[in-house]
Order: C-alpha cells, then sequence, then structure tokens
C-alpha cells in the first residue's frame, strides 16, 4: 500500500488480492481448511487492534522493525521489542490475522489505500509472524497458525508488491 502503488497498481494488487481469495477460500467461509491473512505495508506496519499486545505500549500507532536479540526471528513479540512511530507514515490499512472469511478479506482489502515509502522488509517480516506459530497467543483462538512441520498444513506467503523498496532502517 506504498506511494509507488498509486493508481493503476494499486487497482489491480485489489483485483490480484480478491483473486486469490476467490481462488483458495471456501466462497461460503464455511470451511477453515484455508486462511488468509493480509499485511498491508509501506514505511511501517499498522498493527490495528494489536499494536498494545504487539508493543506493549498504551495507546495506537504503527511499527516499524523489531530491535534487540528478537528482530530476525520470529518469537513473540514482547515490551521494547519494537519501534513504534506516531501517525506519520503510518497506513491506514490494518493487518488483518488468519480468517476464512473471504467477504471480511475483501472488505479489508477494499479499505487499502497508498502512501509513504516502501519497506519491502516489514511486508516480509509481518507475513511471517501472521503465519508464525511462536505468535499464536496474539491472535483470536479462530486465527492462531498451525505449528510448523505439521504434515496436514502448507504454510504460504504471497508478497504482493512492486518490488520498487526504497525505505530500511537498521
Amino acid at each position: 500500500v506504498t506511494g509507488s502503488m498509486s493508481g493503476q497498481k494499486l487497482r489491480d494488487l485489489k483485483v490480484a488480492s480478491k483473486l486469490l481469495i476467490d481462488t483458495v477460500v471456501d466462497p461460503t467461509g464455511d470451511s477453515d481448511d484455508v486462511r488468509v491473512a493480509l499485511a498491508p505495508f509501506s514505511a511501517s506496519i499498522n498493527p490495528g487492534g494489536y499494536f498494545r499486545r504487539v508493543t506493549n505500549i498504551s495507546g495506537s500507532g504503527c511499527v516499524t522493525e523489531r530491535t534487540g536479540r528478537a528482530a530476525y526471528t520470529d518469537a513473540a513479540p514482547g515490551a521494547g521489542a519494537w519501534s513504534p512511530i506516531g501517525p506519520a507514515n503510518c497506513p491506514s490499512a490494518a493487518i488483518m490475522p488468519l480468517d476464512h472469511d473471504p467477504s471480511a478479506l475483501k472488505r479489508r482489502i477494499d479499505t487499502f489505500s497508498a502512501g509513504g515509502q516502501t519497506a519491502g522488509h516489514l511486508g516480509i517480516a509481518w507475513a511471517r509472524y501472521l503465519v508464525s506459530p511462536e505468535w499464536a497467543g496474539l491472535w483470536p483462538s479462530d486465527s492462531r497458525p498451525h505449528a510448523y512441520g505439521d504434515p496436514r498444513h502448507v504454510k504460504a506467503v504471497v508478497l504482493m508488491t512492486d518490488g520498487a523498496f526504497n525505505m530500511q532502517y537498521s
């Protein structure tokens, strides 16, 4: 949802995202055999209502990258492990944990608007967090990721971007 995705690119992103949902998710929303999470990103990530649980900081806002020993892992979030930022460079679209309701997923996609720079590494990291069992305690029970190595489940990440990564932190 970065500035470089404005106009036709964002319209194409929305169409492609909804087509993916139509292709892989049960159209009735009754089966949770396939679940999809959304991690819209720009210069930061908006964890929405999960901000406090992710950062252990009161209030709301966005986060950039993790800091400390867990910076490059999928370890569960904790206090002091993030660089929170205010509303500047904060995408309006918030993350959405794993869900099997195609209508809810598409409604969230409809909220996407373009702005800010492209910190692609944040989108990649949050895609990992949303499917990581280490983060299961953060999400509602229906959104909790399955364990790694479970032969009954496949974890896949689809990254949709124009590839213009132009923002980094550390």
